[in-house]
């Protein structure tokens, strides 16, 4: 479910917006409603709408080892920080 907008954002050049949106909606739903340990990728693949999409290329959406999102971004504005605080403290001394 972490996935579901980078899944969607994948799948929209394949499927248009609409179907996209419909599709990972869908499976989201399918897969939070289950009680078993049923992976999004795998529904994806099994829905109508989905019929056309790989499961591999699915799956290579959603492994969190490739997705990093803004990380870079983050570990950059908490170290700006953890320096404007040292220098800030060195200073009052």
């Amino acid at each position: 479910l972490v996935m579901a907008e980078r899944v969607t954002a994948e799948l929209v050049p394949k499927l248009g917006r609409e179907v996209a949106v419909r599709l990972v909606e869908e499976a989201c739903g399918a897969v939070a409603g289950s009680g078993d340990a049923v992976l999004v990728d795998e529904v994806i693949v099994r829905l109508p709408a989905g019929s056309g999409v790989r499961a591999a290329e699915v799956e290579s959406w959603v492994d969190e080892a490739a997705y990093l999102g803004s990380v870079d971004w983050f570990i950059d504005r908490v170290l700006a920080r953890h320096a404007a605080v040292v220098a800030a403290a060195a200073s009052a001394d």
